[in-house]
Formats: structure tokens, C-alpha cells, sequence
């Protein structure tokens, strides 16, 4: 209902008027409500496990591409780099997934970069395997993380304070529901950051025996 009061508001006021700023703002403010409630929930679905997973063969490195394509489409400010390495070995693993959550872990994490950094960074997403894992890698070389910072990532109650005060996701929810994410499937999260050296996250998953003949494409 915001939003839409909003949008008309946007609609009918005079170009860069005073009006016309402050329905921006409304509305940017009610769109990031919107996805910190979604957020919200599905981290708590995802806990209770209450939301479904629909598992399939999916191949990560062209979900992957997928994924940072669709970054592109939407625009990536000119701050920001992104590039994809997948290891020759990585290419054709293949991991039994449900590829919604899997995607939203990605962009989740590439958003995570770019909201942490408004001053620029380098973004780079990479695929490798092992004989009996996955490591799906988003890295970026940005301001990182004092050691304080990444401690209190695993305070629960940091969860809690996970917003600022123009409602911008700080590293604590955004990472709770990668976890959560993560865990369902299986795997692992590994944050490895320092401050002004950057942040990485590894997504570790086993290896599964998948039938190829059922790759989601």
C-alpha cells in the first residue's frame, strides 16, 4: 500500500521537486521492508524447516553464470567489477540442490559486497571441486572486517541488529540466512576477512551421486 501510495505520488509531482525526493525515499524504504521481511521469514522456514526444498541435478558453474548475468542485466554500478573463474574440474560438477536457494545465497552474497563498499570493489565468484567436495567462493576486495566485527557475526543476538538505520543489511542477517541456506544443503560456510583485505565466504558442499539425465537447466 506504501509503495503504491508512493509510486502515484512519484507519478504526479513536479520533476526533481522536494514531493517527488521524499516519495523516492518512501518508496526505496518500503522495498527494503519488503525484503527484510521475506528475509526474515525464510530464515525462520528455513530454521523450523518449514520451507520445502525442491532438489535437482543442478551444474553450479552454469548457475553460476547464470546468476552474475542476471547482475548484469540489472545493472551493476560502474564501482563494481564482477568476474567468474570456474576450475576446469569444476566445470561439470554437478550438486543435488534446490537452485532457488542456491541463487539467492549467490546474490545475497555479491549484494553483501556491494553494500559494504560504497566506495568500489572488485567482485569475484569461483567454482572448484575435490574428489569429495564443492567450494563455491565470493570474494571481493573491499574494506573487510575487523576481528571484532567478524566475531560478532556468531553472536546470535547480533542477528537481531543486523539493520542501520536506513535499513541497510548489515554482514549478521544477510549471512544468517546463507547459513541457514548452506546447512540445509549439507554444507559448510567459511568467512575469512580482515579489515581493508577484503571478504570471502566459501560455500562447501559433498559431493552427491546425481543423475545427469535430470539437470535442471
Amino acid at each position: 500500500m506504501i509503495m503504491g501510495y508512493a509510486g502515484r505520488i512519484l507519478e504526479s509531482a513536479p520533476p526533481s521537486s522536494p514531493l517527488q525526493e521524499q516519495a523516492t525515499i518512501i518508496q526505496s524504504q518500503s522495498i527494503k521492508i519488503k525484503e527484510l521481511v521475506q528475509d526474515l521469514n525464510l530464515v525462520s522456514q528455513l530454521e523450523y524447516e518449514m520451507q520445502p526444498l525442491h532438489r535437482q541435478p543442478v551444474r553450479l558453474s552454469k548457475l553460476l553464470r547464470s546468476n552474475v548475468a542476471e547482475l548484469f542485466n540489472a545493472g551493476l554500478p560502474e564501482l563494481y567489477s564482477i568476474s567468474v573463474s570456474v576450475a576446469p574440474a569444476a566445470e561439470a560438477a554437478v550438486l543435488d540442490c534446490d537452485p532457488r536457494l542456491i541463487s539467492r545465497a549467490i546474490s545475497n552474497l555479491v549484494q553483501n559486497s556491494i553494500n559494504h563498499n560504497p566506495q568500489g570493489c572488485a567482485i569475484e565468484l569461483s567454482l572448484a571441486c575435490s574428489k569429495s567436495s564443492l567450494a563455491l567462493t565470493v570474494a571481493d576486495d573491499g574494506v573487510g572486517l575487523s576481528a571484532k566485527k567478524l566475531a560478532d557475526l556468531k553472536k546470535h543476538d547480533h542477528y537481531l541488529n543486523s539493520t542501520d538505520e536506513k535499513l541497510n543489511l548489515r554482514h549478521g542477517l544477510g549471512l544468517l540466512l546463507i547459513h541457514q541456506i548452506v546447512e540445509v544443503h549439507g554444507g559448510n560456510l567459511q568467512i575469512i576477512s580482515a579489515e581493508n583485505q577484503g571478504f570471502t565466504a566459501i560455500l562447501t558442499f559433498q559431493k552427491q551421486p546425481v543423475d545427469s539425465n535430470q539437470l535442471y537447466t
